[in-house]
């Protein structure tokens, strides 16, 4: 067996992919090493550890590298999923012992679309009760994106809703990406919030988000939210930063825990980038992104709440929020879809001058909803504060990626863009990480 330097465990996909390619090791190597690392470190963080499957599809790939076939820059390298995706043959429990025994008979869409792209899944990562249904907080924990800090996969994916994926995984320093919603196909995936869920990918760098991207991104007639679009990546196609306009709050980049981002405005602005002062629409964001999860996240589990099993969830403010959702009243759900919608307007128009819109990786959830459909919060302080709520109610695709390291918790950048506009986001996330190596400065174990 070939020696597996340390390095390789935060190396990217590419990266990894190259070297077998070039035949420093096999694939069948590259796993074991992988499972070892688990096996030492992973209890806490995994739910499964693949090791049959896992090597048996590294010895496919081994195989077909040896007679020169070559499917992607996937093929080969080990990747884990969420509990909250199912795959076929093994206890999907959506991180809940209410679901211990739940075993599905298929596997999630995105697990066979990276099979055929020759990926190795290798582990399912522990995944927060029933998605945090309930109690969708951004702050909590991401053993998914905890897997790929640690180094016991290159990248993950998981059910992203309300920024559970997002802000976790970019405190770990990590690149994330939230699709276009509808883009990539939910089929196989834990059910939170029905309007709102994406599958979300967990990564070291922006291109192996962008290769992750074009292997699980398609139509799927399994689930009802499906676009029926693809995706390509393709950079070299796409409009480079020099000619791009940025639309950015200056005031977001003011405050102490997020001056050193500008950093990554100015790489954008020495590339040739037009800086754009703009203001984020003003609705109550928080409201309405509260009230449609609440509701949503209720109706999909009204079973489990009806039963009486929703008091066996460990998180007692979770089943409380569950709970809590059969109270909703119907207006307060109407008055929020009427919300979204005019934010869906207003997004639209503001991005139609612009390529992207940029801004600290934070979170705002504030406000009420009340019969002034469109009446600002009250304290909200200017800027792109509510950012994450408004690409998510109006389902366009997210990108955030870690800035320079500082002593405060905000670190990391946000890139939002106009729905199927991936390739945007990943260019110009690209650039700065060809220019600056802060997604390589991990934080400390």
């Amino acid at each position: 067996m070939a020696s597996i330097p340390p390095e390789v465990f935060f190396a990217t996909a590419v990266e990894l992919n190259q070297r077998l390619v070039r035949k420093d090791f096999t694939a069948v190597e590259l796993a074991r090493a992988f499972h070892d690392r688990m096996e030492t470190g992973g209890r806490r963080t995994l739910a499964l550890i693949l090791k049959d499957a896992a090597h048996q599809q590294a010895r496919d790939v081994d195989r077909e590298l040896k007679r020169g076939r070559t499917r992607g820059p996937l093929q080969g390298v080990p990747f884990c999923v969420e509990d909250s995706l199912s795959v076929v043959g093994h206890p999907t429990t959506w991180g809940t012992s209410i679901f211990a025994g739940q075993v599905f008979d298929t596997n999630a869409a995105i697990v066979d679309r990276l099979g055929k792209a020759g990926a190795v899944l290798a582990a399912k990562a522990i995944a927060r009760e029933l998605g945090g249904a309930g109690s969708l907080m951004p702050g909590h924990s991401c053993p998914a994106a905890e897997a790929v800090a640690n180094g016991f996969t290159p990248y993950a994916l998981g059910v992203e809703a309300g920024g559970s994926l997002l802000v976790p995984a970019s405190s770990q320093r990590l690149t994330v990406l939230k699709p276009t919603y509808g883009l990539v196909s939910r089929f196989g995936a834990l059910p939170v919030a029905w309007t709102v869920d994406r599958v979300g990918i967990i990564a070291r760098s922006a291109e192996d988000c962008g290769h992750v991207l074009h292997a699980v991104a398609g139509g799927d007639d399994r689930d009802s939210g499906s676009s029926g679009k693809s995706f390509h990546f393709a950079l070299q196609y796409e409009k480079p930063v020099s000619e791009m306009r940025i639309g950015f709050a200056p005031q977001d980049f003011a405050t102490p825990p997020a001056a050193p981002l500008r950093a990554v405005l100015d790489l954008l602005k020495q590339a040739g980038a037009t800086l754009v002062e703009v203001r984020l629409p003003d609705f109550p964001f928080g409201a309405a992104h509260r009230t449609i999860l609440a509701a949503e996240s209720t109706a999909a589990f009204a079973d489990l709440v009806a039963s009486g099993s929703v008091d066996r969830l460990s998180d007692r403010s979770q089943a409380e929020g569950l709970r809590a959702g059969l109270e909703l009243p119907a207006v307060q759900y109407l008055t929020a879809t009427r919300v979204r919608r005019q934010i869906q307007s207003a997004m639209l128009e503001l991005l139609a001058p612009l390529d992207l819109l940029i801004a600290p990786l934070q979170s705002a959830l504030r406000g009420e909803i009340s019969g002034d459909e469109g009446a600002s919060t009250p304290g909200r302080p200017p800027g792109f504060s509510s950012h994450i709520e408004a690409a998510d109610l109006a389902g366009l695709p997210v990108l955030a990626l870690p800035g320079p390291r500082g002593d405060n918790a905000v670190q990391s950048i946000c890139l939002i863009a106009k729905a199927n506009c991936e390739n945007t986001l990943l260019q110009a996330a690209h650039h700065a990480q060809s220019q600056a190596d802060w997604h390589r400065q991990r934080p400390p174990a």
